[in-house]
C-alpha cells in the first residue's frame, strides 16, 4: 500500500493507489509556506491559482468572524435574501465589463459552468426555442469536474472513461475562429444555444490567445445569436491586470463566471453574472425591464482598476472601497422569456409560489 493510500484523505486528480507520500503543509503567511518536514515553500501558483490576496490575512479572518457571528448565512431562495449577498451582487456589478449584470453566487468554479450551461438550455426554452441546446466549447480548455463542466472541458484526461455526460455538445479547435464558424453552420445556428471559453486556457497549458481571436469569435456569437459564455474562474478579479480579462481583451460576455480569487480561498465561493442585453433568434441585441419592455442600455462608470499594494511578505491585490447606496434598483433582471404577450407575468406568481424568473434561477 502507497503512504497516501494508508490515509483516510482521498485526493482529487490522483491514483491513490500507486500515489507518493503527499506534501503535507501546516502554515502559511503572505506568499510562504510550512510543510510538515520543516521546509519552508514559495508559493508561486498561489495554491490552485486562487489565493490572491496571500496566506494569513487577519482583516479577513476577522471580517468573517464579525460575519459569521452576526449571521453565518441564509438562503437567497425565492423572495430570500440576506444583506451580505445584496451587498456583494452590487458592489461585483460595477467591476465587469458591459452590463448591467445580474449574479447568482454559486458554490465554486465548477458551479458556477454547471450554472451557466443550464441557464444557456433554459433561457432559449423560455424564448420558445427547444431546439437549441449544442453547447460549444475549445479543445485544451477546462471548466471543471461537475457533470456538464467534466463534458465540455476539452482535456482528454478529464473526460475519458465516464462516458458521455451531456448530450449535445461539441469541442472545436483552440485559435481557430474558422473552426466555430464552421461548426455553427453544419449544426445550424437554430441548434446552438452557447459558446463556452476560457479567456486565458488554464489548467490545458496556460495558453494565451492570439491576437483578436476572443473579439472575432464573440462576433460569431453575436452574428448568429449564440450566448457567449466566458468562463474567467482563473483570470477573474485582478489576475490579469484588470479586473477580468474580458476587459483586457475588449470582449463583453453574455454570461461571465468566476470564483478563486472572489474570495482568495478564505471560502467558498463562485459567481455566475448575466447581462440583461440578450441575443434572440435574429441575433439583434434586445434589453428587457422587468415588464419586457425595450430600453437603452444603462449607462455604467467603467469599473476601477485592481490596485497593487506591497507588503514586505506578499504581493496582493487589494478591492477599492465599496460605494455606499451603489445599488441601481431600475436595473431589471434579465427575463428570457420578456413576456412580450402577457407583460403582467413578470410579477404574477407561478407554479409553487415563484415569479417566472425566480424558476429559472432556480433550475
Amino acid at each position: 500500500m502507497s503512504p497516501a493510500a494508508a490515509s483516510a484523505h482521498w485526493h482529487p486528480f490522483q491514483n491513490m493507489s500507486d500515489a507518493m507520500a503527499p506534501l503535507v503543509l501546516t502554515d502559511a503567511d503572505g506568499l510562504w509556506m510550512n510543510s510538515s518536514d520543516g521546509r519552508r515553500l514559495l508559493d508561486a501558483t498561489a495554491g490552485l491559482w486562487f489565493c490572491h490576496a496571500g496566506y494569513g490575512r487577519r482583516e479577513i479572518a476577522d471580517a468573517a468572524h464579525t460575519q459569521m457571528l452576526r449571521m453565518h448565512a441564509y438562503s437567497t431562495f425565492g423572495d430570500y435574501s440576506n444583506e451580505p449577498a445584496e451587498v456583494l451582487a452590487d458592489r461585483l456589478s460595477e467591476f465587469a465589463p458591459g452590463g448591467p449584470w445580474k449574479i447568482m453566487f454559486t458554490s465554486g468554479g465548477s458551479d458556477s459552468v454547471e450554472t451557466a450551461v443550464k441557464y444557456a438550455r433554459r433561457y432559449w426554452q423560455a424564448l420558445g426555442r427547444p431546439e437549441r441546446t449544442v453547447v460549444l466549447s475549445r479543445r485544451d480548455s477546462y471548466h471543471g469536474m461537475h457533470t456538464a463542466a467534466t463534458q465540455i472541458s476539452g482535456i482528454p484526461a478529464n473526460r475519458n472513461r465516464y462516458g458521455d455526460l451531456l448530450p449535445d455538445t461539441r469541442l472545436v479547435a483552440r485559435d481557430a475562429p474558422q473552426a466555430l464558424e464552421a461548426a455553427v453552420g453544419e449544426l445550424g445556428a437554430e441548434r446552438v444555444a452557447a459558446f463556452v471559453c476560457e479567456p486565458i486556457i488554464g489548467a490545458g497549458g496556460v495558453r494565451f490567445p492570439p491576437a483578436g481571436h476572443l473579439q472575432t469569435v464573440a462576433e460569431i456569437c453575436r452574428r448568429h445569436g449564440v450566448l457567449f459564455i466566458v468562463d474567467e474562474v482563473t483570470t477573474g478579479l485582478g489576475r490579469t491586470g484588470t479586473w477580468f480579462a474580458s476587459q483586457k481583451y475588449g470582449v463583453e460576455p453574455d454570461l461571465l463566471l468566476c470564483a478563486k480569487g472572489l474570495t482568495s480561498g478564505y471560502l467558498p465561493l463562485g459567481a455566475a453574472w448575466s447581462t440583461s442585453a440578450s441575443p434572440p433568434p435574429s441575433g439583434k441585441t434586445v434589453r428587457c425591464s422587468a415588464t419586457a419592455t425595450p430600453t437603452a442600455a444603462t449607462p455604467r462608470r467603467p469599473p476601477p482598476s485592481p490596485t497593487s499594494t506591497t507588503s514586505t511578505t506578499s504581493t496582493i491585490t487589494s478591492f477599492s472601497p465599496p460605494r455606499t447606496g451603489s445599488r441601481v434598483a431600475s436595473q431589471a433582471p434579465r427575463l428570457p422569456r420578456c413576456h412580450r404577450r402577457h407583460p403582467d407575468r413578470a410579477h404574477r406568481p407561478g407554479r409553487h409560489g415563484l415569479r417566472p424568473a425566480q424558476r429559472l434561477a432556480r433550475g
